[in-house]
């Protein structure tokens, strides 16, 4: 039995959740309240047996007769009694379970929709809270300009409640309700005049669960939101469930935004809002790999505008930063020109730095970045107009970024440097050239090797090339040490063309239009402030070089690291030739390179060790060009070059059986070539003596053809004894160094000795060899007799007579006096009992 009257019942205030127990079979629990004023009255019941039907009736209690004014049951669920609008007076909450065969525990909660009852929270709150009982509502007060927007957010926390959200205005009336069963829950609220405050009550929407959850309100209001510069990097924390930061700005119409946000232990996903100052949403964004990016052009007004950063499901905590930047050149940290380094840091993650160009004549701009050892910034690059158009633009990355775009004149650009991810922070370093800028540009000519002292790793040498269309260009670029990494990029007016990179790289690329083109040399990594020789050849220009013929030779410096020396010379089609170049520096590696007239390379070779030698066979009339350098970019002085033809075809010094020619190499790597007429089936002997104590003579044989069929070498005489000759026709000797670097005179000698079969009970020997004035004859005979020696020219002509007589077994030495003969070869004849039994041959050289 339940009495509605009030001392039987237990009163209840709003805002309050009465816990109880059902013992009994059909008992009641009654619940009693007064208002003084209309309001809207909420209850809800609900037990924690899933099989209890809730039953919730309203009367009130008029002192006369008492009027049941609502009801209503559930069955497993929370029962509810919206009384909208209940007049002022006194009442009785009777709950109970519906069929009264069920026992156990509930909770009834009231809430009014009244200021007394309602927790005020300001504009910008994000508030943790729980939800502790059966059946509770919490009911939370909010103030708003009429007109003002504001938008609230409830996410419970895991394994929580399933939160329900309803929004009354002051009336009482309801306005939203929404729930969700995982998520979060999110209303958007335009206030009025009629209700500058609303209600908002958070419960669990099945009534039976328990849990903390988070209540964010936003109001989007200048005073409730955190002004930001045009230009500015924060850092924040989104601390509660459901939290939303919010931040304003202003803008002018037509303005690009662009604005960065990530959570820096990666946490959470990002979501980015944009408002306008009337509250409309006008873009939103959310994260991608924990960066969040929202670009909006134009903005369509000037004014005010709101950006609201949360966890896009408002179930994660952590730090963040957030970057806003307004595109425009009054809004950047300061000028980047040519032949400056900008050194600068990004002190948060998703930190922007805006910088101003000013493209002066327009054309190609190029940028490059840099992170530099101990900054673990991933740098990217955006370019806008200053109207904030984005430059289309090409890169290349890494910790040095490239960025070339083509630019309209005489503007005021802008530059977007950040961590490609957001993550990172630390310092970097920008460098700009513009290409239409002689601040920006020096000239290079064809055969130049230039130097520049650069500061720091991203600043570049630019050089302009004034090559026509079809021009081969070769370029390379080194440090002083050798070990630095270098790019050398080449560009057109309008875009990259090549790039390569190493400490020696080489760049060759056939140009495909009238230039202007340019060069692009800067340092990686190391090499940032040491200074950079860069040379520069073009291959098909043969008006760019030293002339040479065959049979010259020649001296030259390769001044400069990294520097190529080019000669130009005039070919047939069926030339065979030699070209060497040595360099007289120890440890000189010379590199030896052969182009045809298209500028296409149809030769090389490296040496390590001061010479290269080329062989060729010129496959067409037309010029040719050599190209000379040391294989490391090393320089070096005092080098030798000799170009020679070895089958026919050019007036050379002519040689014959028994002839004898004095010359001499006085450069490095000189050779000296003799025409000579062969017949088939002779036999062709030669000597080549040195008359210098450092010139090691090296001879060489070629047939009509070019092709060589002997040589000989050795450290005072070179000999090629008894060749048989295949072919008749011109053939050609060379006399050269051993390696191609002393200098010194020599004789040549052309001769067919006699052969005969020499005793064994005799030896010969003579020294020196060759001879100034005194020569010494060692015999050794096994056996005595009579004993003849002389001089006989190489045809076998007596030339002096030494003695005859007779010598006993034994060793004996006799001198012969040569200084009254001519310079040349001679054969020292033994004879014994008239029998010749030795012969050596002689050099006089005087």
């Amino acid at each position: 039995v339940q009495e509605l009257r009030l001392e039987c019942a237990t009163p209840i205030s709003c805002e309050e959740v009465a816990l109880g127990e059902i013992t009994g079979l059909a008992e009641m629990a009654a619940f009693s309240f007064t208002i003084a004023e209309p309001t809207t009255v909420l209850l809800r019941l609900e037990s924690d047996e899933f099989s209890f039907s809730n039953k919730l009736e309203l009367y009130r209690i008029s002192g006369q007769e008492d009027q049941l004014i609502s009801t209503a049951e559930t069955f497993g669920e929370v029962v509810r009694l919206n009384m909208f609008s209940l007049a002022p007076g006194t009442y009785i909450a009777v709950g109970m379970e519906a069929d009264g065969t069920v026992t156990g525990h509930y909770g009834l909660a009231m809430q009014w929709i009244r200021n007394e009852c309602a927790m005020a929270l300001g504009c910008e709150e994000d508030q943790g809270a729980s939800i502790n009982s059966l059946a509770e509502m919490d009911n939370y007060a909010v103030d708003g300009e009429p007109g003002s927007h504001a938008i609230f957010r409830v996410r419970a926390a895991v394994s929580g409640i399933q939160p329900l959200v309803e929004v009354y205005d002051q009336s009482g009336a309801l306005l939203y309700s929404q729930s969700t069963s995982s998520g979060v829950v999110r209303i958007q609220h335009e206030f009025t005049g009629e209700s500058p405050r609303v209600f908002i009550l958070v419960m669990d929407e099945a009534g039976n669960r328990v849990g903390d959850y988070g209540i964010s309100i936003q109001l989007l209001k200048e005073s409730c939101a955190t002004s930001l510069a045009c230009s500015e990097d924060i850092t924040g924390t989104i601390g509660e469930l459901a939290e939303m930061d919010a931040f304003t700005f202003m803008a002018n119409q037509g303005s690009r935004l662009a604005v960065r946000a990530r959570s820096i232990a990666n946490s959470f996903e990002g979501w980015l809002e944009l408002y306008d100052e009337e509250g409309a949403l006008l873009a939103t964004e959310q994260s991608v790999s924990g960066l969040a990016r929202l670009d909006y052009f134009p903005l369509p007004y000037s004014g005010r505008y709101y950006l609201l950063y949360m966890e896009k499901e408002g179930n994660e905590l952590d730090n963040y930063g957030l970057s806003l930047q307004l595109v425009s050149p009054s809004c950047t940290m300061g000028e980047v020109s040519c032949g400056m380094v900008l050194s600068s840091n990004l002190p948060h993650p998703a930190a922007m730095d805006a910088w101003r160009i000013n493209s002066e004549g327009g054309g190609l701009i190029l940028i490059k970045g840099y992170s530099p050892a101990g900054s673990e910034v991933g740098l990217a690059l955006e370019l806008y107009t200053q109207a904030g158009q984005p430059v289309e633009a090409q890169s290349m990355g890494g910790n040095i970024l490239s960025l070339w775009a083509e630019v309209p004149p005489n503007e005021d650009l802008v530059l977007l440097a950040m961590d490609d991810n957001g993550l990172q922070t630390g310092s970097y370093q920008l460098s700009i050239a513009l290409l239409s800028s002689s601040a920006c540009v020096s000239p290079m000519a064809c055969g130049e090797t230039l130097t520049a002292s650069l500061s720091a790793v991203p600043q570049m040498a630019v050089y302009s090339i004034a090559a026509g269309n079809g021009a081969r260009i070769l370029a390379r670029a080194r440090t002083q040490n050798g070990a630095d990494n270098i790019s050398v990029e080449l560009y057109s007016r309008s875009e990259r063309l090549d790039v390569r990179t190493g400490s020696l790289p080489r760049l060759e690329y056939t140009l495909g239009s009238d230039g202007p083109y340019f060069l692009a040399v800067s340092g990686l990594g190391t090499a940032g402030s040491t200074p950079i020789y860069t040379g520069l050849q073009v291959l098909n220009n043969f008006s760019c070089g030293q002339p040479i013929g065959y049979n010259d030779s020649l001296t030259f410096n390769l001044g400069q690291y990294a520097a190529m020396a080019a000669f130009n010379f005039q070919g047939s089609e069926g030339d065979v030739g030699i070209g060497q170049f040595t360099g007289t520096i120890p440890g000189f590696n010379a590199r030896f390179e052969l182009y045809n007239a298209a500028g296409e390379r149809i030769g090389l070779q490296n040496s390590f060790g001061s010479g290269a030698r080329l062989d060729f066979t010129l496959p067409a009339d037309g010029p040719y060009k050599l190209l000379a350098m040391e294989a490391d970019g090393d320089p070096g002085s005092y080098n030798g070059l000799c170009l020679q033809k070895v089958n026919p075809g050019f007036d050379a010094r002519e040689i014959t059986d028994g002839s004898m020619e004095t010359a001499s190499i006085t450069l490095p790597a000189e050779m000296d070539v003799f025409n000579y007429w062969g017949t088939a089936g002779e036999v062709f002997s030669v000597e080549a003596a040195s008359l210098a104590q450092s010139f090691n003579p090296y001879i060489e044989f070629y047939n009509p053809d070019g092709i060589m069929i002997a040589s000989g070498q050795g450290l005072a005489t070179a000999e090629i004894l008894e060749q048989l000759i295949q072919s008749t026709g011109w053939h050609t000797l060379l006399v050269r160094d051993g390696d191609f670097r002393d200098a010194g005179a020599y004789v040549l000698n052309l001769m067919v000795p006699a052969t005969a079969e020499f005793s064994e009970k005799s030896s010969l020997r003579v020294a020196p060899n060759p001879v100034l004035a005194t020569l010494y004859a060692g015999i050794g005979l096994t056996e005595g007799g009579v004993v003849g020696l002389s001089l006989t020219d190489i045809n076998g002509r007596a030339c002096t007579f030494v003695q005859r007589g007779w010598l006993a077994e034994g060793e004996h030495s006799l001198e012969i006096d040569v200084s009254a003969l001519p310079a040349g070869v001679y054969i020292c004849v033994l004879e014994v009992e008239g029998e010749v039994v030795a012969r050596e041959k002689v050099l006089v050289a005087h």
